[in-house]
């Protein structure tokens, strides 16, 4: 039996006394009655109206008789992915796990209390930049103390219900699998129990990346409010791909938390989506800034998660020329070659590109960086998408301006500055030979003539 939610408006401060105190006396007479379903059913309508007295309900379709708990236990794939990272002991330093069958009444109540406001859009609590998660001068990291690292799982995880619950887009988690709902509701997603870290929940560059997340219903809001969200998982990527392009600006210099982001632990995501202002610099503008590679990514994985659509971080390369950080959507199973293919000038064609395109597939992924594949070849092919790009069209300023050098200068096609831009550490993968006949130069030529020639194009 379901029993949905009244539809009223926001009501004032005073209003909402008035039927709280009405409620009280009547709640003591139905509460004997309340094993009859309608009376049952009556009960969660006016407490419902009670809690959310001032938000008001425009949703007829809330189901007041959903508890995220049960519907966890009857789905055995999600009930076997939401875990929680216990602190470790003296015999288990690592720490252990517990799956949700195991949680305690308090903490079904915190994810049972976490759906509602994330249903509701009612913010979590859980702050965009935790004073008490910064980490000690010299430190690197965000290091969460318990119970604020529950907050932020637990917050997470009702929202991920919630936004599957009221169908805030298609894809749903009955349908994924164990995996792919492991980057969701598992906490070692968001931060793994380090006893080296103070015995902290840390956030760890090459699990997580360099993100601090926010609050799930503030970053939702943004998606929505942006129009970010699509009609299905891979356009969604697509459209936060887009915006990435448009607004994140990689670090300059050091990578100076403090002097970026206002905060000592990992850049804090929603302070990446509102931006902020470079500190050593003078009069600096407001500026979406990322931590590179590795900032993008953890921002890719704590924004799309607030939409359920998992991205799980990567690292092909290890030597130390190639320690980038690249991206993977499994419910599509696309990649990022990089994870600053997204704002990498190189690709800045006019027309800029579909951001779709900076999506690869498994076959192409494969192929650039499977096992078979030697070391310093998957070294050259991080970032190969964008490169790609701007030999299919080399409009870019960046491409045209390293042709005019080219030009002014004399150099040949295999030591210009158009074959500097293309190559990766180990100069591969493209051949200048096979560019040229492939007409690379020439496409250029007249990219930079239909801008009016080199002296037309504006500087750097």
């Amino acid at each position: 039996m379901s029993c949905t939610a009244h539809v009223f408006a926001p009501m004032s401060t005073m209003q909402c006394a008035w039927h709280r105190l009405r409620l009280a006396v009547a709640f003591v007479v139905l509460l004997i009655f309340s094993f009859i379903p309608a009376v049952r059913c009556l009960l969660q309508q006016w407490l419902f109206m009670s809690r959310f007295c001032q938000r008001g309900n425009r949703d007829p379709s809330i189901d007041l008789f959903f508890d995220p708990n049960d519907w966890i236990d009857k789905l055995p794939l999600l009930a076997g992915a939401v875990v929680w990272q216990d602190p470790g002991t003296p015999q288990n330093v690592a720490g252990s796990l517990r799956y949700h069958r195991d949680w305690t009444a308090a903490e079904r109540r915190d994810l049972y209390d976490a759906y509602w406001n994330a249903r509701m859009d009612v913010e979590t609590g859980v702050p965009e930049a935790p004073p008490e998660a910064a980490p000690p001068l010299g430190v690197e990291g965000t290091l969460y103390p318990r119970a604020l690292a529950w907050k932020v799982f637990v917050a997470h995880v009702g929202h991920a219900i919630a936004a599957d619950n009221a169908g805030w887009f298609a894809w749903r988690l009955g349908a994924m699998t164990a995996a792919q709902l492991a980057f969701l509701v598992d906490s070692r997603s968001l931060f793994h129990w380090d006893p080296i870290a103070g015995g902290t929940y840390a956030v760890r560059t090459f699990d997580q990346n360099m993100a601090t997340p926010g609050d799930p219903v503030r970053v939702f809001r943004f998606l929505r409010d942006h129009d970010l969200i699509a009609g299905n998982s891979r356009a969604t990527v697509a459209r936060v791909l887009g915006w990435c392009r448009s607004n994140l600006v990689h670090f300059n210099n050091s990578l100076d938390w403090q002097a970026y982001w206002q905060y000592g632990g990992y850049p804090p995501v929603e302070r990446v989506l509102a931006g902020t202002f470079y500190s050593h610099a003078t009069d600096p503008p407001q500026t979406h800034w990322t931590a590179g590679c590795h900032g993008t990514g953890g921002f890719l994985k704590a924004v799309l998660r607030t939409v359920n659509i998992p991205v799980e971080s990567l690292r092909p390369v290890v030597e130390r020329a190639c320690e980038h950080s690249l991206c993977r959507f499994p419910l599509d199973e696309l990649y990022l070659s990089h994870g600053d293919d997204p704002y990498s000038n190189l690709a800045y064609s006019d027309p800029l590109p579909d951001p779709d395109r900076l999506l690869v597939d498994a076959a192409t992924y494969g192929a650039w960086f499977g096992a078979a594949v030697a070391d310093n070849t998957r070294c050259d092919n991080v970032g190969r998408t964008v490169r790609d790009l701007a030999i299919a069209d080399p409009s870019s300023l960046r491409m045209m301006r390293a042709r005019c050098r080219d030009t002014a200068s004399g150099a040949a096609d295999g030591a210009s500055q158009v074959m500097l831009e293309l190559r990766g550490p180990h100069r591969g993968p493209y051949v200048s030979a096979d560019l040229r006949a492939a007409g690379l130069w020439t496409r250029l030529d007249e990219a930079i003539a239909a801008h009016g020639g080199c002296a037309a194009l504006p500087p750097e």
